[in-house]
């Protein structure tokens, strides 16, 4: 079981429905005795539950006598999850949130300098776009990426205050460059490739780096890691190919923080 703030989520598998069912059962029953015993109430109509993959039977959950309702969506810590596994909705409320924003950019940037445009595209865009990046841009449709990439597109015009320009006469890789922000593809290249130094370098749970092996290649330090050939799992693919992609200085690096900052530069050069 996960709590955050006044808000508890718990887990169960198993590859047989029925069997699934009656784990789920015995830790709502749990849950249930325990909130009795400290005087809590579970608000049924705020509780429910999805069921990932395709069981063949139906599942029924209780919570004493009420049913839990079963969704096949769900917003979890400003995710949203659905149970087919994919991250389609996730991208289209995203994309929804950012021309939310991108609209209200529009009417400020003519009050406000160039400098608070940006300060203001890194509080309003890029944090939501950097929000789960490598697992919606690896696991979602590429129309719907486009869409996003899009939106990247339209805050920089706004920035450079050219945004009533047609699109087609403005070059946002030279914005890229001027503003010093990093491209959406760019992006995800920068936090793929950061997850994969710490990957290296034992700086993640133990079960995420069993997921790859690492290759030394006669140097010290430069170590190149790949895919372990149990799994083929598109998200851990991306990431090896990010860090693998890199220049051999990079992966002799020992601090993070050197690291991120010659990514970055990196990164911003090949624009």
């Amino acid at each position: 079981a996960h709590a955050y703030a006044d808000d508890t989520t718990f887990t169960c598998s198993h590859s047989d429905s029925h069997q699934l069912e009656r784990l789920c059962s015995v830790d709502l029953e749990k849950i249930h005795e325990w909130c009795v015993l400290n005087r809590m109430t579970i608000n049924i109509e705020k509780s429910h539950f999805l069921v990932f993959g395709k069981p063949k039977n139906k599942i029924c959950l209780k919570v004493g006598d009420d049913i839990l309702s079963q969704l096949d969506n769900t917003k979890l810590l400003g995710f949203y999850l659905s149970d087919s596994m994919t991250w389609n909705e996730h991208v289209e409320k995203l994309v929804t949130k950012l021309q939310s924003n991108i609209n209200l950019f529009k009417l400020c940037r003519s009050y406000i300098s160039t400098f608070a445009a940006r300060q203001f595209y890194f509080q309003f865009i890029h944090s939501h776009l950097i929000s789960g990046i490598q697992i919606y841009l690896n696991l979602s449709q590429k129309y719907l990426l486009d869409s996003i990439f899009l939106k990247q597109k339209s805050a920089m015009r706004i920035i450079a205050n050219v945004h009533q320009i047609p699109n087609y006469l403005t070059d946002t890789r030279t914005l890229c460059k001027t503003f010093n922000i990093l491209p959406l593809p760019s992006l995800l290249v920068y936090f793929n490739s950061i997850y994969g130094y710490q990957i290296v370098n034992n700086s993640v749970p133990e079960f995420v780096s069993n997921l790859f092996t690492s290759v030394n290649n006669r140097y010290p330090r430069r170590d190149v890691f790949k895919l372990n050939p149990c799994n083929d799992i598109k998200i851990n693919t991306t990431i090896a190919k990010s860090y693998n992609d890199l220049p051999v200085s990079f992966r002799s690096m020992t601090r993070l923080s050197c690291f991120k900052r010659s990514l970055f530069k990196y990164l911003i050069s090949l624009i």
